[in-house]
């Protein structure tokens, strides 16, 4: 009864994560540059946004500590580290440069730190959904369209002087 329970388990784990880390990625792109910004998102996408970052945080934190090889599990999950560091520091350092009346450095720390995250969420959406879908090759797809859809979003926005949505 102990294995079946946990066999259900891993395999619940093996189905709702990569679900919650592709919704998590649609969800950085719909909002955009806001992702940035709480104040200008829907609570209901602030919470979902904040509580699939802190599953991710355990999840990749419980799997580090399971590993025997650390060293091996942290240069083989550089995406996934990058897609849990906090961005409250970014905005911060954004705002102070902002406040310095500096606002075009300001918006370019913002849009390098939303492409970074950007794929780095795509790199750990990816790498779940493989392990998830094995059996064909739509995760490539999936990737290069979501890729081709937010850099040409964010050069559209940068050469027409418009906002990211």
């Amino acid at each position: 009864m102990k294995k079946a329970m946990k066999k259900r388990l891993v395999k619940a784990y093996e189905i709702a994560l990569p679900i919650l880390a592709l919704l998590d990625l649609l969800t950085i792109i719909t909002i955009g540059l806001n992702y940035f910004f709480p104040h200008e998102q829907s609570m209901a996408i602030f919470i979902f946004c904040h509580a699939s970052w802190l599953i991710f945080v355990l999840d990749y934190f419980v799997r580090l500590t399971l590993t025997g090889n650390k060293k091996h599990f942290i240069t083989r999950h550089i995406a996934e580290i990058i897609s849990i560091v906090p961005i409250t520091p970014l905005v911060l350092i954004a705002e102070m440069i902002s406040a310095l009346g500096i606002v075009d450095a300001a918006v370019n720390i913002l849009n390098a730190a939303f492409i970074i995250k950007f794929f780095a969420y795509l790199t750990r959406t990816f790498v779940m959904q493989r392990r998830f879908i094995k059996t064909n090759q739509l995760h490539y797809t999936a990737a290069i369209s979501l890729t081709a859809l937010v850099v040409a979003a964010m050069l559209f926005a940068g050469f027409e002087n418009r906002s990211y949505e």
